[in-house]
């Protein structure tokens, strides 16, 4: 079911390439750790999210550089980022370094706050400027659209959706880490997977148990089933 449940998050998604999780939060911190975020390095923020953004930065030993949200939207405000990066940071050699702290700027993670995604298409010119990777915590945006693209498919190097009791479909728990860097995802699945070399208990990198269950795979294939009809009906709500 944990192969099922992979192949029909990325038919949701829009994107080519899916590790399912045991967790929205560990899927945000092996993304982050996948891209290079390392001890002591900066990623961007919002300050306005749930705790595991945070979280999943500092088990990488990293820090949050928080930035406030637009006030229609509620997420990342591209303007105020472009605005920091250009007069806070500065290049040297391949690492952007953040001029008061002396630290390097690793990554970028919007966050779809309720399910809204960011303006991303701001945010991965911004990106793309700075040479920075983006790990977008889309964890309850599963089904929703960004000028008609698929919340997996917005230019974030990673996204990672959450399956909690709380979000559009759940499977009792769980999340899943989409992008379209088969290289990439596959490190992912590596890391994800205690990085188990072969047959025999070899482990070429720090690795970590995070896979989801079959069992909770089993629940998020029926739960899916019904995405467009919780999404339609959570349209409806939003409309009345």
């Amino acid at each position: 079911f944990v192969t099922k449940f992979e192949e029909v998050v990325v038919e949701c998604s829009g994107s080519k390439f899916c590790v399912a999780t045991s967790a929205g939060t560990t899927g945000l911190h092996v993304a982050l750790e996948a891209i290079g975020v390392s001890r002591n390095d900066l990623v961007i923020l919002p300050s306005f999210t749930f705790i595991a953004s945070a979280n999943a930065i500092a088990y990488c030993g990293a820090s949050p550089w928080l930035f406030d949200v637009s006030e229609e939207s509620w997420t990342l405000d591209p303007a105020m980022l472009a605005r920091h990066l250009a007069s806070e940071t500065e290049q040297k050699g391949e690492e952007l370094i953040h001029k008061p702290t002396g630290k390097k700027v690793a990554a970028i993670m919007p966050v779809y706050t309720l399910g809204m995604p960011a303006n991303m298409d701001e945010i991965v010119k911004i990106a793309k400027d700075y040479n920075l990777p983006i790990v977008a915590d889309g964890a309850a945006a599963l089904g929703a659209t960004y000028k008609n693209n698929p919340s997996g498919k917005l230019g974030a190097d990673l996204t990672v959706y959450s399956f909690n009791g709380n979000k559009v479909v759940t499977a009792g728990g769980g999340g899943a880490v989409v992008g379209t860097n088969k290289n990439l995802l596959r490190l992912v699945r590596h890391l994800s997977t205690t990085a188990k070399v072969g047959e025999d208990y070899h482990h070429d990198k720090i690795g970590f148990n995070y896979r989801m269950t079959n069992i909770a795979a089993a629940v998020g294939c029926a739960q899916l089933e019904r995405l467009v009809e919780f999404v339609d009906k959570k349209r409806i709500i939003q409309e009345t």
